[in-house]
């Protein structure tokens, strides 16, 4: 019973334990930055472009030691085409130009690349070339694996993944047009690869969609993009090749 009007604030249980633990852990990273290390001010950023909210306290605590910072100059081409992943990138400072063989996007400030040779295990699929002076923040292929892929994919089986299907969730075909074309899930969405960092828009924030490709391979890439942009998905464990049956486009 309350002698006054009064405002009741509810804050949900788990997101309380969330803030708090991040609270933690920004106290516990207070001293000098090694040389080579990201300043606080800066990891804070990739705190707030990354859905770090899915990844362990532990993780994210190992992340803030493991970043490092690298200051690059106008004309310095970060990434070739066709070379192995070794980094993630986070641009920290300055601007960056995405191109394969013509130029396919620019990047500013707040930007992350470089996840899908990492992700796919394969090669980079286009070069990063900086077209001002600035800074990156880069994250080792091993500590990406570890720390930061694996908390935020979400595996599923097929039986389970045909389950959440049939209560409204959307297959997500990340395949190129013409594997689409030949062969597809039904009702699945195409959006390719390649194209979804430009295509993603077309996708309804609502919805929670199932990635899925031949193998899982360019599909948890694929599921990592778009987690960093708010989307709720998973993974088809497996991919294709773990579904017995298929259904071919007509």
């Amino acid at each position: 019973m309350t002698v006054t009007d009064v405002h009741l604030l509810r804050i949900d249980n788990s997101m309380l334990d969330y803030v708090v633990a991040w609270d933690q852990i920004a106290a516990l990273h207070t001293r000098p930055p090694e040389p080579a290390r990201a300043p606080a001010g800066s990891v804070k950023k990739i705190f707030e472009a990354l859905p770090l909210k899915h990844v362990p306290p532990a993780n994210v605590r190992a992340l803030v030691d493991r970043v490092e910072s690298v200051p690059v100059r106008a004309g310095e081409t970060v990434v070739n085409q066709g070379e192995e992943g070794d980094y993630y990138y986070f641009i920290d400072e300055g601007r960056a130009e995405v191109s394969r063989q013509v130029r396919l996007a620019e990047l500013e400030a707040g930007a992350a690349f470089g996840e899908e040779a990492l992700v796919c295990r394969g090669r980079r699929n286009a070069s990063v070339t900086m077209l001002t002076d600035g800074r990156l923040l880069r994250v080792s292929k091993e500590d990406f694996d570890r720390l930061l892929q694996g908390p935020l994919l979400n595996w599923i089986g097929g039986e389970e993944a045909r389950a959440v299907v049939n209560s409204g969730a959307r297959w997500l075909d990340v395949r190129h047009t013409r594997e689409f074309n030949h062969t597809h899930l039904p009702k699945a969405i195409n959006l390719p690869l390649d194209e979804l960092r430009e295509g993603m828009g077309v996708l309804d924030r609502k919805m929670h969609y199932i990635c899925y490709c031949q193998t899982g391979q360019r599909s948890s890439a694929a599921a990592f993009l778009l987690k960093q942009q708010g989307y709720s998905v998973s993974v088809l464990k497996g991919g294709l090749r773990a579904l017995p049956l298929v259904r071919r486009a007509t």
